[in-house]
């Protein structure tokens, strides 16, 4: 699982006062979430998108994880880059079935509606 090879500091940085965040990496308190809120807009982004470059090559190597594609889905929907989680999406729900895949499947048409009519 990815979760294991992502380091507690980008945990307790991501975890803070974002509720997309508990998703991406659910169990962290908020306690140790309070240096997320710290940072900057700026320097919040540019700690997600090193994040996401880091699980993409993670993937790279473990394309069949199922909760890697969703927390870059999470994280590429936090930082507003639809068209990029919907693709993650997309390759979540190729592996995904039954409720899982119901599930993905209508978040990945809210945001293609998201981007039609943006």
């Amino acid at each position: 699982s990815l979760s294991g090879q992502i380091t507690r500091a980008e945990q307790i940085l991501l975890s803070t006062g974002i509720n997309a965040a508990r998703e991406i990496f659910p169990g962290i308190s908020a306690a140790d979430a309070a240096a997320f809120q710290k940072m900057s807009n700026s320097e919040r982004k540019l700690f997600l998108d090193g994040t996401v470059l880091r699980l993409r090559g993670l993937l790279e190597d473990n394309p069949e994880d199922i909760e890697g594609w969703l927390r870059v889905a999470a994280i590429e929907e936090l930082l507003g880059r639809y068209r990029e989680s919907i693709d993650s999406l997309i390759r979540a729900e190729a592996l995904a079935s039954g409720e899982q895949a119901t599930e993905i499947r209508e978040k990945r048409e809210t945001l293609e509606s998201l981007t039609e009519n943006g």
